[in-house]
């Protein structure tokens, strides 16, 4: 049987942690790598994790020597990670829409999230206020708060994908 394929999630010089996501959740293949591991000469400890099919490992020398030696003895073979083809701004996009959806299903339409984040700054900048604290942060709280619902009622949905010109017509 062929040896699974780990990726290395972390390390630095004498300690390294492996994730070995086909086996997540596989006590006893867990149980055999440490024994295994722990045989190895240049390891001094090693502690699997099941539940986040992860192994950290405590050796001496290079890292990547650690992983030919693991591979050679068929414990694990050393992959790249897969990389998802989302960016951070498309995934950071999706979760605010789902945010936005879940919030106006709960209030009826009422509260969005650019109001929520204006209500909130707006408390926190009388909370502010009320403690004697009128210098810089019951000010800067405030100036957030509103600037975020200036823009907020500036970008409405039916705004998001048109912008009007002087002349009255608009473009897409």
């Amino acid at each position: 049987m062929a040896a699974p394929s780990a990726y290395l999630s972390h390390a630095v010089p004498g300690r390294s942690r492996w994730r070995i996501p086909a086996k997540k959740a596989d006590g006893a293949f867990f149980s055999e790598l440490e024994r295994r591991l722990a045989a190895l000469p240049e390891v001094l400890q090693a502690e699997g994790h099941p539940l986040t099919a992860s192994i950290l490992v405590r050796h001496h020398g290079d890292t990547a020597a650690l992983a030919r030696h693991a591979e050679s003895e068929d414990l694990f073979a050393q992959r790249e990670p897969e990389r998802s083809c989302t960016s951070m701004r498309d995934a950071l996009t999706d979760r605010f829409g789902r945010i936005e959806r879940w919030m106006s299903d709960k209030t009826g339409g009422r509260l969005d999230p650019p109001m929520a984040l204006s209500l909130l700054l707006t408390g926190l900048a009388l909370t502010q206020v009320l403690r004697g604290r009128v210098a810089a942060p019951a000010v800067t709280l405030a100036w957030y708060a509103l600037n975020s619902l200036l823009i907020a009622r500036s970008i409405t949905p039916s705004h998001r994908s048109e912008t009007t010109q002087g002349n009255g017509s608009s473009r897409r």
